[in-house]
C-alpha cells in the first residue's frame, strides 16, 4: 500500500477551505472580517506546513 504524503493532503485541503470560505463572502454567509478568523483556524487545525520537511520530503 503505497505511503499517503500527508503535507500535501493538509495544503489540498488548505486550499479547499480558501475557496469554501470565499464562495461564503460572495453570498453573504459570513462577514469578510470573519475570514481572517477561520482561515487561520482551518491552517491551525490542520497543521500545515512546508512540503520541505525533513521527515516528508518527497
Amino acid at each position: 500500500m503505497p505511503s499517503i504524503k500527508w503535507y500535501l493532503v493538509r495544503r489540498y485541503v488548505y486550499g479547499v477551505a480558501i475557496a469554501v470560505g470565499a464562495i461564503l463572502v460572495y453570498h453573504r454567509v459570513i462577514p469578510p472580517e470573519a475570514l481572517a478568523v477561520y482561515l487561520p483556524l482551518v491552517l491551525a487545525l490542520f497543521n500545515t506546513r512546508p512540503p520541505a520537511t525533513p521527515d516528508e520530503a518527497p
